[in-house]
């Protein structure tokens, strides 16, 4: 299609150097479309998720790679408290180069999505700023995890 994106080469260089990630990520179901849009409250109160249309099954930690794309831009600390609420006892080591890697992988996904809705300026920008506020080159946490 001829179509490159914001820094399309360093992504690619991160997907390439941390492909060994996936080696031994374990196997489980995801909802795998989980963002505020799913969320099902009343009377105030958590209710429920809805929309498993899209599940299907990998590293449980895949299903965060959408934050950037949905949540962030509702609540970035409704993301920041997603991170923190799923790990309770604290967020591993390797949990941060492994989330950026699936943010990577899905940034070629985002922009066929563009092709095929006729958003395609759209989904540029929204690359852009998901490549701009995160840690591609030494795997850290992204800037909406920073805020305070």
């Amino acid at each position: 299609m001829g179509l490159r994106f914001h820094r399309q080469n360093d992504l690619e260089s991160y997907i390439d150097d941390h492909l060994e990630l996936l080696k031994n990520s374990p196997v489980t179901f995801q909802h795998d479309d989980f963002h505020p849009s799913n969320l099902i409250f009343q009377n105030h109160r958590f209710a429920g998720v809805i929309d498993f249309g899209r599940f299907d099954w990998g590293d449980p930690w895949e299903d965060f790679f959408k934050l950037p794309k949905y949540t962030c831009m509702v609540s970035p600390y409704f993301a920041k408290g997603q991170v923190h609420g799923y790990f309770q006892d604290g967020i591993p080591d390797d949990f941060w180069p492994k989330y950026n890697l699936f943010v990577a992988l899905n940034q070629h996904a985002t922009l066929i999505g563009g092709i095929q809705h006729d958003r395609v300026q759209e989904m540029l920008e929204k690359i852009e700023r998901t490549i701009d506020t995160h840690d591609f080159q030494n795997g850290g946490p992204p800037a909406w995890y920073r805020l305070q």
